[in-house]
């Protein structure tokens, strides 16, 4: 059992078409597999859970808190803003040397550029937890413009690594690899 609710009740909950159209895990995989091996990853990585979604934190409050102010004075420029990646789902490969616009997304501590996909919805936590910040209903891109390195992700993968020790199945499309978001943060080098 985790948080109380029975490890086969969670699995269920995180198969596709349960508590995600696309699923938290796939058709097959087990919960128990793909902790532990992120916490194995995490291991031989040297960095702990709290790490990764403090800085993640840090990124995306800052990033919300200019995409919210600007939806309060600036309702235009938060529109060119907010329109500035088109295509959502098929984004185009950032790196160095193809980087977007300052003028678009979210400009964080002048190296992370942040862009948002708002729903209409939000999604539930399979462990039902009761959110404290309304990350559940937006995903985003997270560019690092010093190293060109980015990750795509859905909003509520903070709360997932923090509270779950969580970064969704290997067979999930909303995976977060550890690995890959510590190298946009800048707490591992990946050469």
């Amino acid at each position: 059992m985790m948080n109380d609710i029975p490890i086969d009740e969670l699995e269920k909950r995180m198969r596709p078409h349960v508590y995600s159209i696309k699923g938290f895990l796939g058709l097959a995989e087990s919960l128990e597999t793909v902790l532990r091996q992120d916490k194995s990853t995490l291991q031989q990585l040297g960095i702990s859970y709290e790490q990764l979604s403090t800085e993640l934190s840090k990124v995306l409050l800052d990033a919300t808190a200019q995409r919210d102010n600007l939806l309060k004075t600036n309702s235009q420029e938060y529109a060119e803003r907010d329109r500035s990646l088109i295509n959502w789902e098929g984004t185009s490969i950032f790196s160095a040397d193809n980087l977007p616009s300052t003028k678009t997304g979210f400009i964080v501590n002048n190296k992370y550029q942040v862009f948002f996909h708002q729903w209409r919805g939000f999604q539930e936590c399979p462990w039902n937890c009761i959110m404290d910040i309304d990350w559940n209903s937006f995903d985003f891109i997270l560019l690092n413009r010093e190293s060109g390195n980015y990750i795509k992700a859905p909003g509520l993968i903070a709360h997932l690594i923090q509270e779950h020790h969580f970064f969704e199945g290997i067979e999930s499309p909303y995976r977060v690899d550890p690995i890959k978001l510590a190298t946009v943060l800048e707490l591992i080098s990946f050469k």
